[in-house]
């Protein structure tokens, strides 16, 4: 069964919220990366919440430290027509894709032979001495909570192209990794479907076409796996479940043009939706309801009187902001509860995407300059 929300009789968060102060803090550039050669059209955070990479029409994905800035890799894609990229999330591969109509994975990282220790460390001393002489290795924070306290080091950057999906008739727009066992990936595409697929034997798993035009963008529930969000031409956005066949289990109308960017909330039970309609959307899944709505009346496309486009949305860790990127170059922050923007992260052209970390300490941004900023 699938539940269609619309708007009428509804009463929104910002109706309830009344008087309620919000205290935002204003984001600051931190950083500016520059080094693609042409403009920017997708980026996706690692789970390190360190690394970022970036797609761009200079056929290029770029991964960047975050913190510092760098370039640590560069793979050149065989069409420079790219739209998409995504990190796994055990970093171990990036998937990208675009109007190629396929999605090429490349494997990222191999076991440095090299690596003393077998690669661990029990001491930050320990770790940036190896560092000094090994400066090309990728380090990544972690593992299981009781080894939390221990530093994982032995792992080189390469790029190889490791597996290519094809079966899409249309260009694709977006590509997420399912979970950290790399072994299945959804797709979006023009041709209006998403496809579920088993990487290592490069076939579709399942096959999801209930929108009824363009499927621009999807977005994986990260507490619940088997659920997933897709935006459309068709001015909606459709929850599907993996374990429920190939129906949407929910259907989310009140746009007035093209979705373009679709995230679940941190809470994985509400979904935000960006659109060309100049508007962004919050809906929630339990109750199949619209429960928040964004928009700037003020805020117009630079050719036309025509509202600003929404080009991609994010929300911050504890939810209390959503992050919108407009066509018209302008970045807002918002209060989830309340409404308003807050804050207006202005660039010098188009933004296309933008994300936030995993830990929740910064905001990235693509434009059409070139340039991927972070705010922290």
């Amino acid at each position: 069964m699938c539940f269609v929300c619309g708007e009428a009789g509804q009463r929104m968060l910002s109706e309830i919220a009344g008087n309620t102060e919000v205290k935002g803090y204003e984001p600051k550039q931190r950083k500016l990366c520059t080094g693609h050669f042409g403009k920017i059209y997708a980026l996706h955070w690692g789970s390190d919440s360190r690394h970022i990479v970036t797609a761009s029409q200079d056929g290029k994905l770029i991964v960047w430290n975050g913190l510092s800035g760098n370039k640590q890799l560069a793979i050149t894609l065989n069409s420079a027509w790219v739209m998409t990229c995504a990190f796994s999330p055990s970093y171990d591969y990036i998937a990208s894709g675009g109007l190629d109509n396929t999605v090429s994975i490349f494997r990222t990282t191999a076991k440095d032979n090299n690596a003393p220790n077998g690669g661990k460390f029990k001491s930050k001393v320990e770790l940036l001495f190896f560092l000094k002489k090994k400066k090309n290795l990728m380090y990544l924070k972690g593992g299981k909570k009781k080894k939390k306290n221990k530093l994982f080091v032995g792992w080189k950057l390469i790029k190889e192209l490791y597996r290519e999906l094809e079966k899409h008739d249309g260009y694709l727009s977006c590509a997420r990794f399912v979970d950290e066992s790399n072994s299945e990936i959804i797709s979006s595409s023009g041709d209006g479907t998403c496809i579920l697929w088993d990487i290592e034997n490069r076939t579709p798993k399942s096959v999801y076409a209930d929108h009824t035009s363009d499927v621009m963008c999807v977005s994986l529930n990260q507490k619940n796996p088997p659920l997933f969000v897709s935006g459309s031409v068709d001015s909606t956005a459709k929850v599907w479940d993996t374990r429920k066949g190939e129906h949407a289990v929910a259907n989310f109308t009140g746009h007035t043009a093209d979705v373009n960017s679709v995230q679940w909330f941190p809470d994985a039970n509400c979904v935000i939706t960006g659109s060309d309609d100049g508007s962004v959307r919050l809906f929630d899944i339990r109750s199949y309801r619209q429960i928040n709505h964004y928009v700037n009346q003020s805020n117009k496309s630079l050719h036309s009187e025509d509202p600003a486009g929404v080009t991609s949305v994010a929300a911050s860790k504890s939810g209390h902001y959503i992050f919108t990127a407009y066509d018209n170059g302008h970045v807002y922050m918002w209060s989830t509860l309340r409404g308003d923007y807050l804050y207006d992260l202005p660039h010098d052209s188009r933004v296309s995407c933008l994300g936030v970390s995993d830990d929740g300490y910064a905001l990235a941004t693509g434009c059409w300059d070139f340039n991927l900023r972070v705010f922290a």
